[in-house]
């Protein structure tokens, strides 16, 4: 059995953080064929959950901390003049690429190497930020083959919340890098093929997936509880998660005349912008939950009120997995095989989300209509067990 090496911005986890979750996508099939050795430079944070946490078989994971000391790397690099260019092109990086730069390589390079991956190791480098560090460590290796996730448009996503120097930075970024590598691939077809017009590039799509569960006891709770379940820490769902409680939820309650309450999920920062929720009345503010299936069981709704962001939605397709039916903006739905009405309700503005809630609350078995189908798509098409071969497929091909 060979070895595929995998560079990611971030600890890969079955759930909680939805990158967390994308890498450990990667990383599961990926061991059906190799041994597997995550290097983790920490860009993205930690992924929530237990310390320690369970280990995966055959996969090794290294920690690389951000250094003390790279300048020998830097130095090594700017006497290349391939190098050179490519600095000249592309600086400044975007934030995220600056706490991981390629000038890190010789340390994550001798961490895989301790780990026990030898010359000519493919490499599979986790979002765009790591994409010049990957080819630098992939250099280093002589990997004999080099693939890059995405996952988002991280410069739409800029564009978006009007950051634009950061836009500007990830436009640069890709169309310097990305070209070095051998296969790119996103989440969502939609971006797949707005990244790949925009720089020339074939982008594959593996979307994300979600472990179905074989059984789903269903038991919601009266008076309704609305669910929004997301990473608290990504601004989208911070978003979201104030739209769902300040106006979605009390049109509900007007509508129904009922005490429905709401329950978020997700690890946030206490002294944030959602840290005034936790008093709310009928607010739960739960932070992270290892185990959720027990409150998609209890929930009438998962509601997803995302007015921006990027790549395709892991929650929604989690809350399908478990049979909950779903309202979501276009947003949260955009670039996933789904029907408004057939897999979930669809609608833009709070008054318009409230008003599909109460439609729920109203014919509940509405609602299990929506849910078995939207369950069925996702056995079909974004379960770990139908994507896998899709990403064996984008890994195994050996330039």
């Amino acid at each position: 059995m060979g070895v595929q090496a995998v560079l990611a911005p971030i600890e890969p986890a079955p759930a909680g953080n939805g990158l967390a979750m994308r890498t450990a996508q990667f990383v599961d099939a990926a061991r059906e064929a190799f041994e597997v050795v995550v290097a983790v430079v920490p860009a993205a944070g930690r992924a929530p959950g237990p310390d320690p946490r369970p280990r995966l078989d055959r996969v090794t994971l290294v920690q690389v901390g951000p250094p003390d000391e790279h300048r020998p790397g830097l130095t090594e690099l700017v006497s290349d003049a391939r190098w050179r260019e490519r600095f000249r092109r592309s600086l400044p990086f975007p934030a995220l690429a600056g706490a991981a730069p390629p000038s890190m390589a010789p340390i994550v390079s001798r961490a895989l190497e301790r780990a026990g991956v030898g010359p000519g190791t493919p490499l599979h480098v986790v979002r765009s930020y790591l994409g010049p560090l990957g080819i630098a460590v992939a250099e280093r290796l002589g990997s004999s083959s080099c693939t890059l996730d995405l996952d988002d448009d991280d410069e739409e996503l800029a564009r978006d919340v009007g950051d634009l120097d950061q836009a500007d930075a990830y436009h640069r970024l890709v169309a310097i890098f990305a070209p070095a590598y051998s296969r790119v691939c996103a989440a969502s077809p939609l971006e797949a093929v707005a990244i790949g017009d925009r720089h020339g590039l074939e982008v594959t799509v593996v979307p994300n997936a979600v472990v179905v569960p074989p059984a789903v006891e269903r038991s919601p709770v009266d008076p309704p509880d609305l669910l929004f379940v997301g990473n608290l820490s990504y601004a989208p769902n911070v978003d979201a998660a104030l739209t769902l409680v300040t106006g979605v939820l009390p049109a509900v309650r007007r509508a129904t005349g009922r005490a429905v309450t709401a329950t978020i999920v997700g690890s946030f920062d206490p002294a944030g912008p959602l840290a005034g929720l936790a008093g709310a009345d009928g607010v739960g503010l739960l932070g992270y939950v290892a185990d959720l299936a027990p409150l998609y069981a209890r929930a009438s709704a998962a509601v997803v009120p995302l007015r921006w962001g990027s790549g395709t939605s892991i929650k929604l397709l989690e809350a399908f997995a478990h049979r909950v039916p779903v309202v979501a903006t276009p947003v949260a739905a955009r670039g996933l095989a789904v029907v408004d009405r057939i897999h979930l309700l669809v609608a833009e503005q709070p008054s318009e989300l409230a008003e599909r809630v109460v439609e729920l609350v109203a014919h509940p078995e509405y609602g299990r209509d929506l849910a078995e189908e939207a369950r069925t798509l996702v056995e079909r098409r974004y379960s770990r067990s139908a994507v896998a071969p899709i990403i064996g497929a984008f890994l195994a091909e050996r330039t």
